[in-house]
């Protein structure tokens, strides 16, 4: 091949200058958009987190007085610290004691008419406000840092009162729900739970929460997780309800979610098939009209109620010295003639 030929076909085969030039430049205005797009993207991901994170705050007057339920206010910190407001119903002296645990967005005044049932059964009973809601501080997480708010009312129990706090009992909702589990697996007291409509892990319910169903949930659900992980300063993927429940194969656990929503009642699904057999503990998955991830009325309330009093009942009862000082005359009790 003579010289002019070969500089024919190289002339071919390689891009001049500014045919280079205009290819960088496509790149780079490609890039560009994809970095526009990704950071605008993130920048509305993190708003939905911050809206999502800071519910409005519930102020409710109704206190368990309002109920003919005498109560104490109580003030205690999560285990990272942050301050928590509560309401303290004492029960009975030495009785194990019921924590209850709101779902994301309420406050415990919406479980007010759950503790008056339970306070009439002697159940000491502790309500309390999550970070972020109602008279706490903090900022909400959808349930992974709220473990820490009920860590803290466990000790609290176990310290602060007359209660058996080697025998405690949890109602959690939703988030509430999510967050009893995680605590539980970290507090061995906690013998008995009612877990209301338990939701896998924060960062999926994140995205199930703040994007529309379809294909764009699907893509971003992953982006959406990390910016989770990135504000809370957690590993979500380790901190999940799915994982740990698993770990509670030695209690007694109740499952409760609403019959007609059927994603919610397929995770509780999920996550009671989880759970190995034990010799030594009871599981049960009860789908009812609607619980308590709602304002309940009517039979609709008085079935919720009786569901988790009769598993109470039966899972978490007085110890039999209590029961005998209860059923004994005083005179009996106190040992004279």
């Amino acid at each position: 091949m003579d010289p002019e030929e070969e500089m024919f076909l190289s002339s071919r085969t390689e891009p001049s200058g500014g045919a280079l030039k205009a290819i960088r430049k496509i790149v780079l205005g490609v890039l560009l958009v994809l970095g526009s797009v990704a950071l605008a993207v993130s920048a509305g991901l993190c708003v939905l987190l911050y809206r999502h994170a800071h519910p409005p705050r519930i102020a409710s007057h109704d206190t368990p007085e309002s109920l003919f339920t005498q109560y104490e206010d109580a003030s205690f910190t999560s285990s990272d610290g942050v301050p928590l407001s509560g309401w303290w119903i004492p029960g009975r002296e030495g009785l194990p004691a019921l924590i209850l645990c709101h779902d994301r967005g309420a406050s415990r005044s919406s479980l007010l008419g759950l503790a008056a049932r339970l306070a009439e059964e002697h159940y000491p009973v502790l309500l309390f406000d999550f970070r972020g809601h109602g008279g706490s501080g903090g900022t909400s997480s959808f349930g992974v840092l709220e473990k820490r708010d009920v860590i803290g009312a466990i000790d609290w129990v176990g310290s602060s009162t007359k209660a058996d706090g080697t025998r405690i009992g949890v109602v959690g909702v939703g988030m509430g729900a999510v967050a009893a589990i995680l605590a539980a697996a970290e507090r061995p007291q906690v013998r008995s739970l009612v877990l209301d409509s338990p939701y896998p892990d924060a960062g999926t319910e994140f995205a199930a929460s703040a994007l529309p169903p379809g294909f764009l949930r699907s893509v971003l659900t992953g982006w959406s997780r990390l910016l989770y992980d990135l504000a809370y300063r957690v590993h979500s993927s380790k901190e999940t309800a799915a994982l740990h429940v698993r770990e509670l194969n030695t209690r007694d656990l109740l499952f409760v979610a609403p019959k007609d929503q059927e994603p919610v009642a397929a995770a509780a699904r999920v996550m009671y098939d989880s759970i190995s057999e034990a010799r030594n503990n009871f599981k049960n998955l009860e789908l009812l009209p609607a619980t308590r991830t709602k304002t309940l009325y009517g039979e609709e309330r008085e079935r919720y109620d009786s569901a988790l009093i009769s598993f109470f009942r039966s899972y978490l009862p007085a110890s039999p010295r209590i029961e005998l000082a209860a059923h004994v005359p005083a005179h009996k009790a106190s040992g004279a003639h």
